[in-house]
């Protein structure tokens, strides 16, 4: 039994394993690029409480669209010309 487990078993304390740099919580350097979009028009409603669910879904489709043509034109200049989109 390792001095970790030991001491999980016996003072009931979770040790979490790192794997960041030299095995810290510090995490490893990536790329990170982001993309923005055109500023997407919704009508407002007025009370709040008045949002039907048909309007919701008609935002969020659009949403969907906006966001799909977005990944598609930008897709290949991030370096992933064969990815595909997937939205749950």
């Amino acid at each position: 039994m390792g001095a970790r487990q030991w001491a999980m078993k016996h003072l009931r304390v979770a040790l979490p394993l790192f794997w960041g740099r030299w095995g810290t919580p510090v995490p490893y350097p990536v790329t990170l690029t982001m993309v923005v979009g055109a500023p997407m028009p919704v009508t407002r409603v007025e009370p709040p409480s008045a949002i039907t669910n048909e309007q919701v879904e008609e935002v969020h489709a659009a949403f969907v669209v906006a966001l799909t043509a977005l990944f598609d034109k930008h897709k290949a200049s991030c370096g992933y010309k064969d990815a595909v989109l997937e939205i749950f």
